[in-house]
């Protein structure tokens, strides 16, 4: 009989910026029709920016963590890959820093 591995030493793997999002939002007690009400944006993309099937404002990633006591952090493209690598977090940036131009929209 095997003996059963250890809770505790059992890394989970990384969430999807979407998978995030939803934790993020139930993590705070919200509903998606107080987090769409709040946002000012219909609660069936709210829905779909959950799931991942949405392109998505980063205004909109910005507000929707901040309502849920969190804050997005944006990470610089490294090498020649030109996307926007997104995470979680409660740290808050010191300056602000520029946004890299034509980078306005992320795809959670």
């Amino acid at each position: 009989m095997k003996k059963p591995g250890n809770a505790k030493n059992a890394t989970a793997p990384p969430l999807s910026p979407h998978d995030a999002l939803r934790l993020m939002r139930e993590t705070a007690r919200f509903t998606q029709a107080e987090i769409a009400r709040a946002l000012k944006i219909n609660r069936a993309f709210l829905c779909r920016m959950e799931l991942g099937k949405s392109t998505v404002s980063i205004k909109v990633l910005q507000a929707y963590a901040r309502m849920c006591g969190f804050q997005i952090q944006l990470k610089a493209p490294t090498g020649r890959h030109h996307s926007v690598e997104t995470g979680v977090g409660y740290k808050r940036r010191r300056s602000p820093g520029r946004r890299a131009q034509g980078e306005q929209h992320a795809r959670v």
